[in-house]
């Protein structure tokens, strides 16, 4: 890739299109409305995405990435309280000829309580968790957007939760590879009721780990996590369309757990103050990262303290200014638009990576019919 600034002239037409919030544009979880009980419906999510990352640094490597991928379900709502679908997750990259993934999809997405919904199969995973950059690369959203495992989603009146286990690999006996999970919680707690003057606390884990009893190689247990409270202050300017800005601010703890640690290092942190800004179709963020000895297994390289190049690139105090420009929009049938560019300034090298992309999401339900659900069984 050529170091001079590649300028894509984008064009975002208007016509009969809402606004929406930025950050919800690749959001495809699923709700349990009491209308929809006993409608079959099928269902699409599907992300195409064009991303460029300039990247000239020692930590991660620059590259392009084209392509889509296309989850089609069909499923139920058997009731006010279940649905069920399934369906398969296909991701293709322009200029190879094959699917790059091609994965089942199960989901029972069971309403326990009226504030506790659980998630059995196929998660809403990926971006929808709502984790930040140092925690969650933001390419995984198209390279892992498939999550299996088991997910507990909370909500009331000042609470939001989303916890989740993320099986990555099942081990057989004698397998010769390791299990591997990620445990993550990612929670708002709102301590104010104004409508326009929010404060809110969020605080996101993950642990990752590696490991396993049955499988016939020991390659060590590894278990890294990373804790990140935070505070976020906001102020609601205007709905319709939105117009919002505030400030936010994450620490972010990381302590390798594991009983003989094998990483360069075995404990960090980072400091990460955001200021934010929402107008309409477009948001804007500027922030200073400063990391020291931080290591997050699902997080981008571009904030860690590790090299994903080589280790003789590792650097112990990493310090950065970052910045995001979105424009995003919907239009009519569901159809999203969204373009975004970021930027990465290290003190330490003195020099400055971006990246640029545009992505198309489609993600909506169709109804197909009605069923009556006829003599249930029932437990005794």
């Amino acid at each position: 890739m050529s170091r001079n600034i590649i300028i894509i002239p984008a064009l975002i037409f208007c016509f009969a299109a809402t606004a929406e919030d930025n950050r919800e544009l690749f959001y495809s979880r699923r709700y349990i409305a009491e209308e929809d009980s006993n409608k079959l419906f099928f269902s699409v999510n599907n992300t195409n995405f064009f991303k460029n990352n300039e990247y000239f640094n020692d930590f991660y490597e620059g590259y392009t990435a084209i392509g889509y991928f296309f989850e089609p379900t069909t499923g139920i709502q058997l009731s006010t309280e279940t649905r069920i679908e399934g369906g398969i997750h296909l991701l293709k990259f322009s200029g190879r000829d094959n699917f790059s993934s091609v994965l089942p999809v199960f989901r029972v997405h069971q309403k326990a309580s009226a504030w506790m919904e659980v998630v059995l199969g196929t998660l809403y995973g990926s971006l929808n968790h709502r984790l930040i950059e140092p925690l969650y690369e933001f390419d995984h959203s198209f390279y892992r957007a498939s999550e299996n495992g088991l997910q507990f989603l909370i909500h009331t009146a000042r609470l939001n939760s989303d916890i989740w286990l993320n099986w990555q690999q099942f081990i057989f006996w004698n397998d010769p590879f390791q299990e591997e999970f990620i445990q993550g919680t990612s929670t708002q707690i709102q301590l104010t009721k104004n409508s326009r003057f929010n404060i809110l606390v969020p605080l996101q884990t993950v642990i990752s780990h590696h490991g396993g009893q049955i499988n016939h190689i020991d390659l060590g247990v590894q278990t890294l996590a990373n804790l990140s409270p935070g505070i976020e202050l906001s102020c609601l300017i205007k709905s319709k369309p939105v117009y919002k800005a505030g400030a936010v601010c994450h620490y972010i703890y990381y302590k390798d757990l594991s009983p003989h640690s094998i990483t360069r290092y075995t404990e960090g942190y980072g400091i990460f103050p955001v200021l934010f800004a929402t107008l309409g179709w477009f948001s804007a963020e500027a922030g200073y990262w400063k990391g020291y000895r931080f290591i997050s297994p699902q997080g981008s390289y571009l904030f860690q303290s590790v090299s994903n190049i080589s280790m003789l690139n590792d650097q112990p105090r990493r310090e950065l200014i970052t910045s995001r420009l979105t424009c995003a929009k919907e239009y009519k049938n569901g159809i999203k638009m969204g373009v975004r560019t970021e930027t990465y300034y290290d003190f330490e090298k003195a020099s400055i990576d971006y990246n640029y992309g545009i992505y198309i999401v489609f993600n909506r339900d169709f109804a197909i019919g009605k069923r009556q659900i006829i003599n249930p069984l029932k437990m005794n």
